[in-house]
């Protein structure tokens, strides 16, 4: 490699390294929006955002580094051609071989670096990224406890709450369930606890009613109760089960698969 390409190769990796901060930038702030409703939507601190804009960062650099490339190429030898360094290294004798081998080189060490991301840590950033969020969600105490909010943590499953306190208790809890069509109940209740156990998890209810309807659907059936445990060990077991993409596996993987990504 002589002195002209070195040089030509700087004015590359110049341009490169601009565009890849402005495209990253671009492209990231896109997938950031969506990342800040997930962690405020789950009380995450900024920490969490952190972590999970790094790791959407491969993704994001599988797109930004064939675009940056380009634009480099683009805009060095255009700068070359319109400063006449271009013209000044043609008649020094420089020929199409010349400024092409540069280029080349260019390139590979993108397609390298791109080859890297995509086989290497695009799989390991992936699936840490799910992983991450299935904890997430299967944090019940995150998943459920919005305040003055209509949630659905399951189909046919509608949960408010009108306040809660540092210590975890619910105050103004409204259950509606609608999960079999037969038998529809709504709850209220004045003060709730969640209690979690393994892959079990109850919602007590304290002090409330529970309201169904009769069999013409006029009327309210209203039973008042104490005390009342709703099951919730559906939502823990929904959450729980996570099938990985292909995306998430390496490529060794992907050659040799199991019977269970299969």
């Amino acid at each position: 490699m002589n002195r002209l390409d070195r040089y030509i190769l700087r004015q590359l990796a110049g341009a490169f390294g601009f565009f890849v901060l402005v495209f990253t930038g671009v492209v990231w702030l896109t997938q950031a929006v969506r990342l800040i409703d997930t962690v405020i939507a789950s009380g995450q601190s900024a920490r969490v955002f952190l972590e999970f804009s790094a790791l959407v960062l491969p993704q994001v650099l599988v797109i930004v580094l064939p675009l940056s490339g380009m634009g480099a190429a683009l805009y060095a030898l255009n700068k070359l051609y319109t400063d006449s360094e271009l013209i000044v290294m043609m008649t020094s004798g420089l020929g199409p071989l010349g400024l092409l081998r540069p280029t080349a080189i260019f390139g590979a060490a993108i397609a390298a670096t791109l080859a890297l991301v995509m086989i290497v840590i695009l799989p390991v950033a992936g699936r840490t990224l799910a992983d991450r969020s299935q904890a997430i969600r299967s944090d019940l105490a995150n998943a459920l406890i919005v305040e003055r909010q209509f949630i659905h943590p399951l189909t046919g499953l509608t949960l408010f709450i009108d306040d809660t306190s540092r210590a975890g208790e619910m105050a103004g809890v409204f259950l509606n369930d609608q999960r079999d069509p037969e038998r529809i109940v709504t709850y209220s209740a004045e003060r709730a606890l969640l209690l979690r156990e393994g892959d079990e998890a109850r919602l007590v209810m304290l002090d409330g009613i529970a309201l169904t309807p009769d069999g013409s659907g006029r009327n309210l059936n209203s039973v008042r109760f104490e005390q009342f445990v709703f099951d919730l060990s559906e939502l823990v077991r929904a959450e729980m089960t996570r099938i990985p993409r292909p995306s998430e596996y390496a490529v060794t993987d992907l050659l040799a698969p199991t019977e269970e990504m299969l």
